[in-house]
């Protein structure tokens, strides 16, 4: 199941050992305008480039791979995500040109839709959470690069899976979450946070809810490494 999410050229390379092991390649001039407006920003012509490469990390293993070196950095898996792409690149299409524009330019800079970009591969369904699922990751995954490139890469067909939680009856993910800010249709963002702000708050750095979810359970991140997004996310909306 996990090679349906792996495309050519990245496929049991490299990138996926070190688990950046989601990649899916899209013909530039079919994407719709809207989401790659912002990189006109950056590249006032876009002319000269044909693909544009979407790469995410599904489950555990990238930050299992993550050396203790970047961990001492501001942005240990932007820069080690980032890295490992140039070296495929370099190793493999020394002549090939490409930019990277997630992460290197984010908000308030710029901003690109990610998730829409998910939707389009077919990585994505939406959640309760509000953070995207599918049957392979659960919501086990995360975007972590995008790039334009001139190689003429071939084109990845979109995942065809079936959103999971329409199958779940259970609803643990709104059961669980002990700030009451999950419906089935709605998502009270003001509630979680004020839940999370309090020093003694059980959410203060993880997600009951999101760990509550039953779906691709196996490839839940470790406690380190949620702890390590929820209290980052935390620490943003306390300044």
């Amino acid at each position: 199941m996990t090679l349906l999410y792996q495309a050519e050229p990245f496929k049991q390379s490299s990138m996926v050992t070190a688990g950046l092991n989601m990649h899916h390649v899209f013909n530039l001039d079919e994407i719709p305008a809207s989401l790659i407006e912002p990189a006109q920003s950056i590249e006032h012509s876009l002319d000269r480039y044909s693909n544009l490469i979407l790469i995410g990390h599904g489950g555990p293993t990238l930050w299992q791979q993550l050396p203790a070196s970047y961990r001492k950095k501001q942005h240990p898996i932007d820069e080690f995500s980032q890295d490992q792409f140039c070296q495929f690149m370099q190793q493999h299409y020394p002549s090939v040109n490409f930019k990277v524009l997630y992460p290197r330019y984010v908000a308030p800079q710029l901003h690109f839709n990610l998730q829409a970009f998910g939707r389009l591969a077919g990585w994505h369904h939406d959640s309760p959470l509000k953070v995207g699922i599918n049957d392979t990751y659960g919501t086990w995954f995360a975007y972590r690069l995008l790039v334009i490139t001139n190689g003429d890469l071939p084109v990845t067909a979109p995942v065809k899976s079936v959103k999971p939680c329409i199958q779940c009856q259970l609803k643990p993910c709104i059961t669980h979450c002990p700030a009451a800010a999950i419906t089935e249709h709605e998502y009270e963002l003001t509630s979680c946070f004020n839940f999370r702000k309090h020093p003694q708050s059980h959410c203060s750095d993880r997600c009951l809810a999101r760990m509550a979810c039953p779906v691709a359970s196996t490839e839940r991140y470790s406690l380190e490494q949620i702890q390590y997004h929820y209290q980052l996310s935390r620490q943003h909306f306390l300044e």
